[in-house]
């Protein structure tokens, strides 16, 4: 794979990290949400996986391929991963002591 057609993979990975967060956030509050993804998809977490995996290859095919500086894109893919692994967190966390 030539260097410079990493950039859209690194788009794709950071727009479904996000994605993936604001679905999981949306599902929890707004349960007709959640219930629908169950019914068409069985389960809540295969229809989240199904639907990240759609947006991935979307944005693949949607975002031009470019030169992009690798160090740069991963730093930006692992901050998603944990910001949006921490409003997981603390949207359960929240949820858990309230309740």
């Amino acid at each position: 794979m030539a260097m410079d057609s990493l950039f859209r993979y690194y788009v794709a990975t950071v727009a479904s990290i996000w994605f993936v967060t604001a679905v999981t956030l949306a599902a929890e509050l707004f349960p007709p949400l959640k219930a629908f993804i169950a019914t068409i998809f069985l389960h809540h977490w295969l229809g989240k996986s199904v639907l990240t995996l759609v947006m991935f290859g979307l944005v693949v095919i949607a975002t031009p391929q470019r030169r992009c500086d690798e160090r740069r894109w991963a730093n930006y893919a692992l901050l998603s991963v944990v910001t949006g692994g921490l409003l997981i967190l603390g949207y359960f966390s929240f949820h858990y002591f309230m309740t």
